[in-house]
């Protein structure tokens, strides 16, 4: 199966392996991945090239999960004579070959943002998936919200004196910060509530250094 739908597909990749593989690779570039989902209409290649770089931008951006591989291209234009030998002639080709290190994009990856662009796989994505045993993956659950603060004092307009109570003695015990958290206030806030906690100056001691 893998065999047959990647000879299918082989001919949307043309002259972008330098050497095709005999199946389905594990992981492929962008450029790849944009001509299998966004195969050119005729000449018209507008498409593809939209589609190579929003992967592209999204795999920088840290949307697609990937890893940084080297491809291998062949040259544009071969150039080579007839007569050249057929070593001459590999030589060459060699040569022309470019290498570039580019996101490498497994299919479940692939698959997963795909989903969340809102775009179904293509024929060719598809295969691929199938043949590699890609599935998209779940989304990482979201964050529960966070529980609220046992025993925190109602919202009021006003703090009365047994709320003020309560607050003091909840900073005593854990801090500004945490009352500041507790009450739903900032720490301002508890502080103002609070001035007279402020720690007072020490009176005249035997053992402070004075004037004579």
């Amino acid at each position: 199966m893998s065999r047959l739908t990647w000879a299918k597909a082989k001919p949307t990749l043309a002259g972008l392996f330098a050497e095709l593989p005999e199946q389905w690779p594990t992981r492929l570039a962008p450029v790849h991945l944009a001509r299998l989902q966004a195969p050119s209409i005729g000449n018209d290649w507008r498409l593809t090239h939209a589609f190579d770089e929003a992967i592209s931008a999204a795999c920088t951006a840290g949307e697609v999960a990937h890893e940084m591989a080297a491809f291998v291209f062949p040259p544009l234009v071969a150039g080579f004579h007839l007569e050249d030998p057929q070593a001459q002639m590999r030589a060459k080709w060699q040569a022309q070959c470019t290498t570039k290190r580019l996101p490498a994009v497994a299919a479940g990856d692939f698959a997963s943002w795909l989903g969340s662009q809102g775009e179904t796989p293509s024929e060719h994505v598809a295969a691929w998936l199938e043949a590699t045993g890609g599935a998209a993956k779940p989304a990482p659950p979201t964050a529960a919200p966070a529980p609220a603060i046992a025993d925190r004092p109602a919202a009021a307009s006003r703090w009365t004196p047994d709320r003020l109570e309560e607050l003091r003695a909840y900073r005593e015990a854990h801090g500004t910060t945490k009352a500041a958290e507790w009450a739903g206030v900032s720490p301002a806030r508890v502080r103002a509530l609070l001035p007279g906690d402020k720690p007072q100056p020490k009176g005249y001691s035997a053992f402070s250094p004075r004037l004579k």
